[in-house]
C-alpha cells in the first residue's frame, strides 16, 4: 500500500515548547529518531540485539525505526522484502514468534536468517485503520531465544505506540496541506525521507 501526501515547503511545529520553524527534512528526521528512541527503549525492555519498526513500500521494508541505529545513506534503512522475516509477520497479520528461525522451514532460507542476522525472532505487525497492515514491529536475537506471552504482550503496546505516532504525523501534515491549500501538489511518497 502507498500513500501519498503533497510535498510541504516548510511549517511550525510545537513539541510542547516553543514554536520552531522547521523544514519537511528536519520533521522527517524527527520521526525517524522518535522511532529509534522507541526501538532503544524496546531492545534494552527485550535484551535483544536488533529493534526493527518497518513499514512495508513496494518490495520494499523501510526501516523508520531501528536499534542499534541505522547510519548513513536511506538505503541503509531499505531492505528487499523478500530477503526479511519482517514481511512474514505483515503477510499473517499476527504476532509470529520464532525461537530460531534458522531450524524452521520456510524461514531459514530468508537472506537475513543465512547469513546469521535473525535466529530469535518476534514480530507483531503495524496496522493503519481502513487500510490494514503496514508494516512491523520486529525484536531479533543473534542466538536462540524463547519468547514469553508477557514479551508478546509488550511488543504489541509499543506497536500501539508506533501507530499513534505515525497517525499523528500523516494527521498532522494532511491539515498542514489543507491550510496551505496545496492539495495534490508535488505528491510525495511518506514515509521515505530525500
Amino acid at each position: 500500500m502507498i500513500v501519498f501526501l503533497p510535498t510541504i515547503q516548510a511549517r511550525i511545529i510545537t513539541y510542547g515548547g516553543p514554536m520552531e520553524y522547521i523544514s519537511p527534512q528536519s520533521n522527517t528526521r524527527s520521526l525517524y529518531e522518535k522511532l529509534d528512541a522507541i526501538a532503544f527503549e524496546a531492545a534494552g525492555h527485550l535484551g535483544c540485539d536488533t529493534e526493527l519498526i518497518s513499514i512495508q513500500h513496494d518490495e520494499a521494508l523501510h526501516s523508520l525505526g531501528a536499534f542499534p541505529v541505522l547510519e548513513g545513506e536511506v538505503s541503509a534503512r531499505a531492505h528487499a522484502r523478500k530477503d526479511t522475516v519482517c514481511h512474514r509477520t505483515i503477510e499473517m497479520g499476527a504476532p509470529l514468534r520464532l525461537p530460531d528461525a534458522r531450524i524452521v522451514e520456510g524461514f531459514s532460507n530468508l537472506r537475513y536468517v543465512r547469513e546469521g542476522f535473525v535466529v530469535g525472532y518476534l514480530g507483531v505487525p503495524i496496522r493503519n485503520t481502513g487500510i490494514g497492515t503496514v508494516g512491523s514491529l520486529c525484536s531479533i536475537s543473534a542466538t536462540p531465544r524463547e519468547w514469553t506471552p508477557l514479551e508478546i504482550a509488550y511488543l504489541e503496546q509499543v506497536s500501539k505506540n508506533v501507530e499513534l505516532i505515525l497517525l499523528n504525523d500523516l494527521f498532522r501534515l494532511e491539515m498542514q496541506v489543507k491550510w496551505s491549500g496545496k492539495t495534490g501538489q508535488g505528491a510525495k511518497m511518506y514515509p521515505t525521507r530525500t
